[in-house]
């Protein structure tokens, strides 16, 4: 269940800045075809891709989230590891 959660938060770092990068180039986008153009359609159609971005960046950070707070109360729960049960210690 720790892999899953640690492959899962891994994804979510990795799609993280992308995200973000594509989410602005989207906002910045946007604003310029409003102060350009007049057409409904193509501001419909950046509105879209902006909220789409905005999507994403929320369902990438709630999954980290999710999948952060899961692997710290999986872990707590464990018993921890004694060291002086290795069967590497030389004065045994």
């Amino acid at each position: 269940m720790k892999e899953l959660f640690i492959t899962l938060m891994s994804f979510a770092d990795f799609w993280f800045i992308p995200l973000i990068f594509l989410f602005l180039l989207a906002i910045v986008v946007e604003q310029v075809l409003l102060r350009v153009t007049k057409s409904e359609v193509v501001l419909y159609n950046a509105m879209r891709i902006r909220k789409l971005f905005w999507q994403q960046n929320l369902l990438m950070n709630l999954i980290w989230i999710i999948s952060y707070f899961s692997l710290s109360f999986i872990q707590a729960k464990e018993t921890p590891k004694d060291p002086f049960m290795d069967s590497g210690l030389i004065w045994k």
